[in-house]
């Protein structure tokens, strides 16, 4: 297994004309499982050379919740974020600070320790 270069892969799909087609979706899909799943298995390597399998089970845990916040609350809060730019024809300073700050938070929690 391997970790796909997801940026990567999506701009592929999106030059060769296969955003939004079945294999297009059916590749990006693969992908985003296929990383989430290494990921995990990084886990708990990472895990059995150090703390013990609390650290593995932590940073499953918090990354199938943060994902489930995502997919459910999350949508729903970013959801004005994209009517707004395309309001303004363009990324404003201020949406873009605001996408910014918006990423530190989702990123913060995994640095929490303990």
């Amino acid at each position: 297994m391997s970790i796909t270069a997801f940026p990567m892969l999506a701009r592929i799909i999106y030059e060769r004309g296969l955003k939004g087609s079945a294999l297009g979706t059916l590749a990006l899909a693969a992908g985003a499982i296929g990383d989430a799943g290494v990921w995990g298995v990084l886990a708990i390597v990472l895990a059995s050379f150090g703390d013990g399998p609390l650290v593995a089970v932590k940073a499953i845990g918090g990354g199938l919740v943060f994902g489930l916040f995502m997919l459910t609350l999350g949508r729903k809060l970013l959801a004005p974020l994209g009517p707004a730019a395309e309001r303004a024809g363009k990324v404003t300073p201020v949406l873009l600070a605001v996408t910014l700050m918006l990423f530190l938070l989702g990123g913060g929690p995994a640095q929490w320790r303990r």
